[in-house]
């Protein structure tokens, strides 16, 4: 934390002390992983290297999925130990320590984005990894040496063959909530003896009342519990009956439109008949007054033009008729027959005039 310093601690083991009540944590797989890659022999085939060492990463990270368990304080970020990681084993050319050993030196980031990113990081970006740098609070710093295009980022607690610094290299969230679990546990001891104290001081001053008054309050909300639920199932059987009448009304209403549509049809229907017999009975007047008066005056039979157009109109109104008919399910109305369809009427005889 701020203002402390570091003292320098054996290999291996944990910054932060364990919590009270917690046993002794097991070697955790970061650990075996340093292990194992401290013994990987110092060979001049770089690229094998390489690729032994990415493939312990991925075992490792295999490893901690399955574990399905909370990380716990003194755990190292698997970046942090990737980073770690390639340091050691990869081309000094491309990336390295400094000479103090306090500093990541990235000596061609064309070639770390070719050659290291897919190996390590499953991408090809530089910027990709100078960002995630910054997000484990590394900071770049200027090279050591003048009109070099070297990449220089430095950590207080990322050192050279310091693996027991590594779980203080977090991400800044992290970080504030390391201390912050640390500063409570602390807390929470210290005080614990106070609250025990007087939490006996004060039983004896009310050794009763509490109980009771919790009991009263506890039964209280039963019964508003209960009271809300009645009322809740009174309102839903309300909104049921009203969607019954309205479902009621809105079929109420369907009938009375459809009985409405009948009247009006019906109604139509009248008139086309009554305009029909009027029709009729106008045609048999006409007719036989000029069968009369053609008989009486001697003259030709009666004009066959009048009775074809006064049938014409006749075929009109039928087809009112079935127009009306369409309204509804009301059956349609029989149209009258066209004027073709009826046979003119024969002549009568011209009466031979007697001497």
């Amino acid at each position: 934390m701020a203002g402390v310093e570091i003292q320098p601690m054996a290999p291996m083991l944990p910054m932060v002390p364990p919590f009270v009540g917690m046993p002794a944590m097991p070697r955790t797989p970061e650990q075996h992983l340093f292990a194992s890659l401290s013994k990987l022999p110092k060979e001049k085939d770089t690229e094998k290297s390489m690729n032994e060492a990415a493939e312990m990463l991925n075992n490792a990270a295999l490893a901690l999925k399955r574990r399905r368990c909370l990380v716990a304080v003194d755990e190292v970020p698997g970046f942090v130990r990737t980073v770690y990681t390639l340091l050691n084993v990869c081309d000094p050319e491309i990336i390295s320590w400094s000479d103090d050993g306090t500093k990541i030196v990235i000596k061609s980031s064309d070639r770390f984005a070719r050659e290291i990113c897919p190996k390590f990081f499953r991408h090809r970006n530089f910027n990709s990894f100078t960002r995630l740098l910054n997000m484990y609070q590394f900071h770049k710093v200027p090279s050591s040496r003048r009109e070099s295009k070297d990449v220089c980022f430095e950590h207080p607690h990322f050192q050279r063959g310091r693996e027991d610094l590594l779980p203080l290299v977090q991400r800044k969230g992290a970080q504030l909530m390391r201390e912050e679990l640390v500063a409570r546990e602390l807390l929470e001891h210290s005080a614990l003896g106070a609250v025990a104290a007087l939490e006996s001081a004060l039983q004896p001053l009310h050794p009763h009342h509490e109980a009771p008054a919790c009991a009263a309050d506890s039964n209280g909300w039963m019964h508003r519990m209960s009271d809300l639920e009645a009322q809740v199932r009174v309102l839903k059987a309300e909104n049921d009956r009203l969607k019954q009448l309205e479902a009621e009304r809105d079929a109420l209403k369907h009938q009375l439109k459809s009985q409405a549509d009948l009247i009006a049809a019906l109604q139509a229907q009248s008139t086309v008949f009554g305009a029909l017999n009027s029709l009729a009975a106008r045609h048999r007047d006409d007719s036989v007054a000029e069968v009369t008066d053609d008989d009486s005056k001697g003259d030709d039979a009666p004009n066959n033009a009048d009775i074809n157009e006064m049938i014409h109109q006749m075929s009109g109104v039928g087809a009112m008729a079935v127009m009306f008919g369409v309204l509804g399910n009301q059956p349609d109305l029989p149209a009258l027959p066209a004027a073709d369809d009826h046979p003119e009427p024969e002549p009568s005889p011209k009466r031979q005039k007697t001497c």
